[in-house]
């Protein structure tokens, strides 16, 4: 293993093994976030990298903040339909602010299937089912468009979500280990 830290190099691109040792950092990072829940939208501000790390040995290694707002809603179309859109803005200094938006129905809380985007870089649909009280299984289906996928491609993404309240079928039900 390559003690990056340690390293002065004039070129610190020059090696793809010492490059790519620069992912192997671990020290402590703050994130800072706040949540506002109500019956039928949640709003959020979150703030990563709140106690800025520097990293040694890479030319302007600071590590800067990533804000992220979002807001979605829930909307009654039927007893059985629920149409939940949501929206997200992320900024990172020195970069423009990035949007998301995802729009999802919902059936009995229960089945769901959505279609998302980000703009400029790419779209995505998933589909999720509940089963039982207790778990949830997702799938999504993350297509890039922007030119990074050249080098990454598409991306598919399966999700167990365990439910340690239960609650009731078909409906979701505020569980004290989560809230």
């Amino acid at each position: 293993r390559v003690n990056f830290s340690d390293m002065l190099l004039e070129q610190q691109d020059i090696d793809p093994v010492i490059s790519s040792s620069a992912g192997d950092f671990i020290f402590p990072v703050v994130h800072l976030g706040f949540w506002l829940y109500k019956a039928d939208r949640f709003y959020g501000v979150s703030m990563r990298q709140l106690n800025k790390q520097t990293v040694q040995g890479i030319d302007k290694g600071e590590l800067i903040n990533h804000w992220t707002f979002a807001y979605g809603k829930s909307i009654k179309v039927s007893d059985d339909f629920f149409f939940k859109p949501a929206f997200k803005m992320n900024y990172v200094a020195r970069s423009k602010p990035s949007l998301e938006g995802q729009a999802i129905l919902s059936y009995k809380e229960t089945i769901a299937f959505g279609l998302g985007a980000r703009s400029g870089m790419g779209v995505s649909g998933l589909l999720k089912v509940g089963v039982g009280r207790f778990l949830t299984f997702a799938y999504a289906y993350d297509l890039t468009l922007n030119k990074m996928r050249y080098d990454g491609g598409a991306t598919h993404e399966l999700v167990l979500g365990i439910n340690a309240c239960g609650g009731s079928e078909g409906s979701y039900q505020h569980c004290a280990a989560y809230d």
